[in-house]
C-alpha cells in the first residue's frame, strides 16, 4: 500500500519513524522530509502525494491541530472518503490532544506514552486490520465473571495460580505423542496426508505447541501471534524437541505450497536429521555446512526473489500477492518458516532481526531457541511477537521479556521448584497473557536409555506419509 504522512514540522521525528516502520513492513511511505526535494513546488508535490496515496496518516499533536497547512491536507483526504468506509484518512495520535470537529469523529491509532516496541506492535496490528478488516482475536475471549473489576481480577489471579502450580508439578506430566496431539493415527498413508493438506488449504497457519492444564490444545497462530519469536530454555528442557514438533506438525498439516522450511541445526547434525528431504524443506543447515555467511546468502536471495515477485505482480506484500493468486486460481507463494536451534551468536541474531523487520510483508517467519534471554539482542526482542519459556526461568531473564505486570516474575518463582521436566512450557503472547502447556514427544522411544534421538514408530510413520504425499503432489 502507498501511505502519505501529513504532519507539522515539530513532529518530523514521529513522521520519519512512522515512515520507516511502514516501509520495513513492505509498504511505500511519502513523507515531506524524504520526498520533497529543495526547489520543488510544495503545493504540487503535496497534491501528487495526496492523489497517489491509498491512505493518509495524520500525525495528531497540538502542533498539528494548530497548523493551517495540516488542516488542508487532512481535509483533502477526508473529502475523498467522508463516511470513512475506505479508511483513507487515519489519525495517529502522538501527543496529548483532543481532535475537534470532523477529525474528532475518526477512530485514531494512539501511540501516546508507549515505548518503541509497543508502538511498533500497534502499527503492525493496525496494518493487519486494513487487509483483514477486523481485530477479532483468534480464540474466544473469556466470559466476564462479574461487573466488579476486583472480582474479575481475583478470578484471573486464581487461574494464574493454578496454572503456575501445574507448571511446577512434575507429577502432572502425561506423556503423549505428536500424532495424538494432531489427531492422527499410525500408520499414516500418503492419502491421509494429502487429504489433510487439502482440508487445511483455506485455514490460517497455526502451530500446535501442546496441551494445557485442562487438556486443551495450546495454539500459536503465525498470523496473529507471529511471525517472529523465540523459545527460551536451558539444556535438557526440550527446546530442540519443541522446534522439531513445530516443524513436523506444520508439515503434516499444510502442503509444501502453503509452508516451507529453512532448518538450522548446529549441534551435531542430529536435531533436524530425520527431516532432511521433506518436501517442505527449502534450506537445511547443519554442523557440516553451517555458517552465518551461508545463511545470510540464502535469506538475502529468498528476500530479493520475493520482493521482485511482488514488484512484477504490482503488489506490495505477501498477503496481497497470495490474495491476487487465489482470486486467479493460481499457485500462491508458500510461507517460509526459519527454525534455528541453539542460537547463541549475537551476530546471527542481528542478521535474523534484519530480515524479520520485513518478515510479515515478505511471508517469512522465524523461531529461534536460546538458552538465556541475556543472549538476545535488543533489536531481536523488539521484533519478537511471542516467547515460549521451558523449564526454569530466572529472574535475570524477566526484564528482557518486558514483564510489566509481574506475571513472569511469578512464573520465575514457581519454576524455582521445578525438577527437570522435559516439554513443560509456557507461551507468552504479552506480559499479561501466559498459557502453560506440556509438549508432545517427537523423537525418543519410551524406556530407551541408549540415545535421546531414537525416532519413535509413530514419528517414522508420519515422516514416511509426508514424503510419499510430497512425491504424489510433485507428480
Amino acid at each position: 500500500m502507498r501511505f502519505f504522512i501529513s504532519y507539522n514540522t515539530q513532529d518530523s521525528r514521529w513522521a520519519e519513524w512512522l515512515a520507516w516502520q511502514l516501509e520495513d513492513l513492505g509498504h511505500t511511505a511519502i513523507v515531506q522530509a524524504w520526498d520533497f526535494a529543495p526547489g520543488s513546488n510544495f503545493v504540487l508535490e503535496m497534491d501528487r502525494a495526496l492523489g497517489g496515496a491509498d491512505v493518509t496518516l495524520a500525525v495528531l499533536s497540538p502542533a498539528f491541530l494548530s497548523s493551517a497547512f495540516a488542516a488542508a491536507e487532512w481535509a483533502a483526504a477526508f473529502a475523498t472518503d467522508p463516511t470513512a468506509i475506505k479508511r483513507n484518512l487515519v489519525p495517529v495520535r502522538v501527543g496529548e490532544c483532543d481532535p475537534p470537529g470532523l477529525l474528532g469523529q475518526l477512530v485514531y491509532l494512539d501511540l501516546v506514552d508507549l515505548d518503541e516496541s509497543e508502538a511498533r506492535r500497534r502499527v503492525e496490528a493496525w496494518i493487519e486490520t486494513l487487509t483483514i478488516g477486523r481485530a477479532k482475536p483468534i480464540s474466544q475471549p473469556p466470559f466476564p465473571p462479574s461487573h466488579s473489576s476486583n472480582t474479575a481480577a481475583s478470578s484471573d489471579r486464581s487461574e494464574l495460580k493454578l496454572d503456575l502450580e501445574w507448571y511446577a508439578d512434575r507429577s502432572s506430566i502425561r506423556h503423549f505423542e505428536l500424532a495424538e496431539l494432531l489427531g492422527l493415527t499410525a500408520p499414516m498413508t500418503k492419502e491421509q496426508i494429502c487429504a489433510r493438506w487439502t482440508s487445511s488449504d483455506g485455514l490460517p497457519l497455526q502451530v500446535l505447541l501442546g496441551r494445557g492444564r485442562l487438556g486443551e490444545r495450546v495454539v500459536l497462530d503465525l498470523q496473529w501471534d507471529g511471525p517472529c519469536g523465540y523459545v527460551l530454555g536451558s539444556s535438557g528442557t526440550g527446546t530442540s524437541t519443541l522446534l522439531k514438533s513445530i516443524a513436523l506438525g506444520l508439515a503434516a498439516t499444510y502442503s509444501p505450497a502453503r509452508v516451507q522450511f529453512c532448518l538450522v541445526g548446529r549441534k551435531d547434525g542430529s536435531v533436524f536429521r530425520d527431516y532432511a528431504g521433506l518436501p517442505h524443506e527449502r534450506f537445511h543447515f547443519d554442523h557440516e555446512n553451517w555458517s552465518i555467511e551461508s545463511l545470510a546468502e540464502a535469506l538475502a536471495g529468498e528476500s530479493s526473489r520475493r520482493m521482485q515477485t511482488f514488484r512484477e505482480a504490482n503488489v506490495t506484500d505477501f498477503g496481497q500477492y497470495n490474495e491476487q493468486k487465489r482470486s486467479a486460481q493460481q499457485q500462491p507463494l508458500p510461507f517460509l518458516m526459519t527454525l534455528v536451534d541453539e542460537c547463541w551468536d549475537r551476530e546471527l541474531l542481528e542478521l535474523l532481526a534484519s530480515y524479520q523487520s520485513r518478515g510479515r510483508a515478505l511471508g517469512m517467519g522465524l523461531i529461534v531457541a536460546v538458552q538465556s534471554a541475556s543472549r538476545l539482542t535488543a533489536s531481536f526482542v523488539a521484533l519478537a511477537r511471542f516467547a515460549v519459556v521451558q523449564g526454569h526461568i530466572h529472574a535475570s531473564d524477566v526484564p528482557m521479556l518486558n514483564d510489566a505486570g509481574g506475571t513472569l516474575r511469578e512464573l520465575a518463582a514457581a519454576s524455582s521448584a521445578l525438577r527437570w521436566a522435559p516439554g513443560r512450557g509456557a507461551l507468552i503472547r504479552s506480559a499479561a497473557h501466559l498459557e502453560v502447556f506440556q509438549a508432545p514427544h517427537v523423537e525418543w522411544i519410551r524406556g530407551s536409555i541408549d540415545s535421546p534421538y531414537l525416532t519413535s514408530p509413530e514419528i517414522e510413520s508420519i515422516l514416511d506419509g509426508i514424503r510419499r504425499a510430497g512425491q504424489t503432489s510433485d507428480s
